[in-house]
């Protein structure tokens, strides 16, 4: 016979606790925050409002297939954690620039949109997964 192991509910939950947390922090309190400020020296002088308002359009649609995403697969939490963390420091280093000229470059400003825009997909996906892990497994008596 084998022998069960009993964990506490908090040795479980930590990790997915801190994956909430981080994207969270990021999400909501980061990047949403520092978008107009990438937005604004990524594209120059010239239409950082019309590319923030196509980045918050395309992060909706992209909320939405993160969590319609998760009834099809699954992606795995350490990478897709990692891939999200890049994207949001790519975002926040954009708004962090001291010098316009390193990210006043062609294809620059796509590239941040497409950070914040992937970003809000992973930030969907994770969190929708989390709770579904945590709602599967744990099981109070």
């Amino acid at each position: 016979t084998g022998s069960i192991i009993h964990c506490k509910w908090y040795e479980v939950l930590m990790p997915y606790m801190f994956c909430v947390a981080w994207i969270d922090f990021n999400t909501w309190g980061l990047m949403t925050a520092f978008i107009p400020f990438a937005m604004d020296y990524a594209s120059g002088d010239e239409n950082s409002s019309e590319n923030l308002a196509i980045a918050y359009q395309v992060s909706a649609v992209t909320l939405l297939l993160g969590d319609l995403s998760t009834t099809l697969f699954k992606l795995p939490i350490s990478y897709s954690i990692c891939i999200f963390t890049i994207c949001s420091f790519t975002v926040n280093s954009a708004a962090f620039s001291t010098n316009e000229d390193n990210f006043d470059k062609p294809g620059v400003v796509g590239l941040v949109i497409f950070m914040f825009v992937f970003a809000r997909f992973l930030e969907a996906h994770l969190l929708t997964t989390t709770y579904r892990i945590i709602a599967t497994t744990m099981h109070i008596n």
